[in-house]
Formats: C-alpha cells, sequence, structure tokens
C-alpha cells in the first residue's frame, strides 16, 4: 500500500508496468467510511453502492424521503425551496423557514437530521393520509408508504388485474391467486395452467429416461433396452440392448436429437463408454 498520493497518469502507468495496487471494493453509503479507507493507505478504492443499502432519504436535497406521522409513514420530495417553505407552513412551523439550520438547501443537508426531527414531531398531529391529501393539494409532492396487501387494493392494480383469482379450486380447496404481468392487451391473456399437485408427475419423471431411450434408438431398429443402475452409486447407469448397426448408432449419437434427448435423460453421451459382445 502507498502512504502517498499520486496522480491519475502515474496510477495508469504504475499499473501498466505491472506494480502490484491494493484497493477495496466499499460497499457502504456512509462518506465517514469513505472517508476513513481513503485515509489507510490503500492505492485505490471502487465505491460500489449500487449494492449497498441506501436507505429512503434523497441525498441530493432536503427534507426529502420518508417521515414518521401520527399514523404511519409518509414519503415527502419536498426538493425546491418554494416547497419546502409551504411544507413548513403547512405543518405549522412557518420559524423553520428562518432557522438558519434549514433556510438554505445546504443547510437542510448538512442539517437533515435535526429537520428531520423537527418535521417529525410536527406531523404527528395527523395521519400519512391526511398529510398526503393535504400537501399534494398545495403543491408539496407526497404519498404513503403502502405495505404489499395495501398496494394490491389500489384502483389502478385491481383495474389492470396484476392479481386474478382462477376458476380452479388447488388441493387445499383454496381460490388460487397468482400475478399476471400488470398490463392489459386489446385480447385477454391465455388463461395459465394449474400447478401441479403433489406426486402428480412423479411416474412421468421417474419413466422418462426410458421412454426417451426408447424413441431416440428405436428408430435405428436397437432392440431389448434394459437399464440398470450402481446401488452404490445411482448416477452410474449401465445399459444393454441388441444393435443391428454399430456405426449407425455412434452417428446418430453426433445429432442434434441427441443431445435434446440428454436433456432428459440425464445420460451425457461423452460420458458413455460402450462395451460389445465379443
Amino acid at each position: 500500500m502507498s502512504e502517498t498520493t499520486i496522480s491519475g497518469a502515474e496510477f495508469k502507468k504504475q499499473l501498466r508496468d505491472g506494480v502490484p495496487k491494493l484497493g477495496l471494493f466499499v460497499n457502504s453509503h456512509s462518506a465517514t467510511v469513505t472517508e476513513q479507507l481513503a485515509h489507510s493507505g490503500y492505492d485505490w478504492l471502487l465505491i460500489d453502492t449500487q449494492h449497498g443499502p441506501m436507505g429512503n432519504e434523497n441525498f441530493t436535497a432536503a427534507p426529502s424521503g420518508t417521515f414518521r406521522t401520527g399514523s404511519g409513514p409518509l414519503n415527502i420530495a419536498a426538493n425546491e425551496q418554494k416547497q419546502y417553505e409551504a411544507l413548513c407552513d403547512l405543518v405549522g412551523r412557518p420559524d423553520l423557514k428562518s432557522d438558519p439550520r434549514f433556510a438554505e438547501r445546504q443547510a437542510r443537508k448538512v442539517n437533515r437530521a435535526a429537520l428531520t426531527a423537527e418535521l417529525e414531531a410536527a406531523l404527528q398531529a395527523r395521519s400519512a393520509q391526511e398529510w398526503e391529501a393535504l400537501f399534494n393539494s398545495k403543491g408539496v409532492p407526497a404519498g404513503c408508504v403502502l405495505s404489499v396487501p395495501e398496494v394490491l387494493q389500489e384502483e389502478q392494480i385491481i383495474g389492470r388485474k396484476f392479481v386474478e383469482t382462477l376458476p380452479l379450486d388447488n388441493h387445499a380447496g383454496q381460490p388460487l391467486r397468482v400475478t399476471r404481468p400488470g398490463f392489459r392487451l386489446d385480447e385477454e391473456f391465455p388463461q395459465p395452467a394449474p400447478p401441479p399437485i403433489l406426486g402428480q408427475d412423479t411416474e412421468r419423471w421417474l419413466t422418462t429416461g426410458k421412454t426417451t431411450r426408447e424413441n431416440f434408438f428405436g428408430p435405428l431398429g436397437i432392440t431389448d433396452i434394459k437399464t440398470y443402475t450402481n446401488p452404490q452409486n445411482p448416477q452410474q447407469v449401465a445399459l444393454t440392448m441388441d444393435v443391428p448397426d454399430l456405426d449407425a448408432m455412434m452417428a446418430a449419437l453426433e445429432t442434434p436429437e441427441a443431445s435434446e434427448a440428454e436433456k432428459t435423460d440425464g445420460v451425457k453421451s461423452d460420458t458413455i463408454v460402450f462395451y460389445v459382445e465379443a
């Protein structure tokens, strides 16, 4: 690790010259953590906040994020100065407009935590639904934070048939509810097939390999196909069969049809060892 700061051009030159560089991927959204790491002697840091937790705040403006109200969380996006001032009046705190900690946009970002505490205290006077209606009517963007069941009851979601109850009964005797694409076309989407009940396809999958082998080898005149498995290792499978033309069978195993059959058979042609009766 280096104890001195070098230019980007010098850093690239050292990489081209094969000089080892030690660094970190930083997933934290904390500026404090990143600053500490920047002074820890690493040669480079890569900020990868796409895969880290962000919370609900907009870091480019304040107040902009999720706030506690008298009943439920509310998302507020008062990003513009006029929206912030209107918000202060609506919550009964006009003094916050001239408070030096919050009067200017940059000051509000620096003192975000203090501003949030002041606003949340005032927001306790009403429910999230009441504040949402009031703020939006006065040009302050706001919206209730809904649970999944609440979202599914929204008029738009219902109108788009995002969740549909199918005229089918599952094995538990309850209605079968499924999610659909979430948009509508001129014609209705085809009705989906119901999920299989427990054990419905067991027999088919147990016999798939045998059926596939008969369908594949049958046209080659191959008969008397028998399958054996190693009791100590079920992954090892042996076949015996009567093959009238070995060259034709070997050629068939190189065809696309053989590759397709392998997908359900489970036996890969490149793992087969052939034994011919002497």
